[in-house]
């Protein structure tokens, strides 16, 4: 192999199976999300109507975190991991054997069995709309509700479209394919700006939530090709599996505690939004877009480098090498702390001219801009925990140990609910990221505590 066919190959990897992939495609996607939201925010302003868009995501994405984000990161990718690499070692007899045939059996069968499950709640959740608003916005007009309600019924299509996307992201993680799984948001966030561009003026901001379904069908096809292409599909499709198989109901056995963590965080985002409503006009426009900002390094540093660091551990922990286990772990949570705190004060110190320059303008006044910085300042010191957060949730993943950490999170985010309605009336919007920054803080240590004990015990049985 030449220089010249060398260096090619070892950009190829870097590009497409590294974490420089996820921190290289995060950024696009947030770029694209800046982007994204400055066009909302100077169409729309901090506004009732832009908060009623924002609000119509809640329900869909509880439907998509509880039935597809948990089964993909508490058991689908360590579960495929498994069989993939069993599929890599099985000796092949056959030119035209498929490897990959078990891997591939396993995730089209998960793929229908959360079609299945997602669907029915998707139906449940249009049916009970109107009772859903009446929560929810529960002081906007009835003009304003019915507007909500349309809304929501519109994004009810995105967590089939997403289940779909998530799965094959799942094969993507565990075949290393972090570009390709990356740069799907990428797409998402386009159609998006294109529901703003082209759709809204026809159908105000109905046109707006089309234009996100667009994108998440964007989202769904970038992954899709390439997942298909290394599972294959008629193998898989032709041998699929639901009922009595061992592995979707070891899938199961591992997601259901899991799942009480994911309507936990699901309960807080929405409870968020609500106090948000209650506390001022546009008040879920500014905690969302200082929110966006803050998760810019957590998905850039902390959710790229658990990523991929979860492959490694998923492997390490399948193959008992746990002395590789607790190297990879330790060496990640030192690197995600000094790069994410790095983060936290150059944002903070950034925060007035970013949120100036990206936001600023149309409909969106100075005076939303002021509540917005102030707001960020506040919710930067939980860049570096909640980046801690992700890389100690997947490590005790790898180990297949959900129940406890499942408890630790339920427990923590009930803390932060109470915390953040005691702070409401004193603190307005700012009690949210000081309860959200105090209960990150006891979840790190408690969760670092578990996950230590996890590791010795395993140590010393292996």
């Amino acid at each position: 192999m030449n220089i010249f066919t060398y260096t090619l190959e070892n950009s190829k990897r870097l590009i497409l199976h590294t974490a420089i992939a996820l921190t290289l495609t995060s950024g696009l996607s947030y770029i694209a999300g800046f982007m994204r939201d400055r066009v909302l925010a100077q169409k729309f302003g901090a506004s009732t109507e832009l908060d009623t868009y924002l609000a119509a995501f809640i329900v869909p994405d509880f439907i998509l975190a509880v039935i597809v984000t948990s089964a993909i990161g508490s058991a689908f990718i360590p579960l495929f991991t498994q069989n993939w690499s069993k599929d890599e070692k099985r000796n092949i007899q056959k030119s035209n054997a498929d490897p990959s045939v078990t891997a591939s059996q396993y995730a089209y069968s998960i793929l229908f069995f959360l079609l299945m499950i997602t669907a029915f709640l998707v139906i449940i959740a249009m049916l009970l709309a109107p009772q859903i608003a009446n929560f929810l916005v529960g002081s906007y007009t009835p003009k304003e509700k019915e507007t909500y309600i349309t809304l929501m019924q519109i994004m009810l299509f995105s967590p089939l479209i997403f289940t779909v996307s998530n799965i094959f992201g799942g094969v993507l993680l565990s075949t290393r394919d972090y570009f390709f799984y990356g740069i799907a948001p990428v797409f998402y966030n386009f159609g998006i700006i294109g529901g703003v561009y082209f759709l809204e003026p026809m159908w105000g901001i109905h046109g707006v939530a089309l234009g996100t379904i667009v994108g998440a069908l964007l989202h769904m096809l970038s992954r899709a090709v390439i997942s298909v292409g290394r599972i294959g599909f008629t193998s898989g499709i032709s041998r699929i599996q639901i009922w009595g198989n061992p592995q979707i109901k070891e899938t199961v056995m591992l997601v259901a505690p899991k799942i009480f963590h994911i309507i936990a965080w699901q309960v807080l985002l929405l409870w968020f939004v609500r106090l948000a409503i209650e506390i001022q006009e546009g008040g879920v426009t500014i905690y969302s877009y200082a929110r966006n900002f803050q998760s810019m390094p957590v998905s850039l540093i902390g959710i790229a480098i658990a990523l991929s660091a979860f492959t490694s551990l998923s492997f390490a922990a399948a193959s008992k090498d746990f002395v590789t286990f607790k190297k990879t772990l330790y060496q990640k949570m030192v690197l995600v702390t000094i790069l994410t705190l790095l983060a936290a004060l150059s944002l903070n110190a950034l925060a007035p001219k970013l949120v100036s320059l990206l936001l600023e303008g149309g409909k969106f006044s100075e005076g939303a801009v002021e509540q917005t910085v102030f707001l960020l300042q506040v919710y930067v010191w939980s860049i570096p925990l909640e980046s801690l957060l992700h890389l100690l949730a997947r490590a005790n993943y790898a180990l297949k140990k959900i129940l406890i950490p499942s408890i630790i999170n339920v427990s923590c985010i009930a803390l932060i609910i109470i915390t953040s309605s005691f702070l409401a009336p004193s603190q307005g919007l700012s009690a949210i990221p000081y309860a959200f920054l105090g209960g990150l803080i006891l979840q790190n240590i408690l969760l670092y505590t578990s996950l230590k004990y996890y590791i010795n015990n395993a140590s010393q049985q292996s």
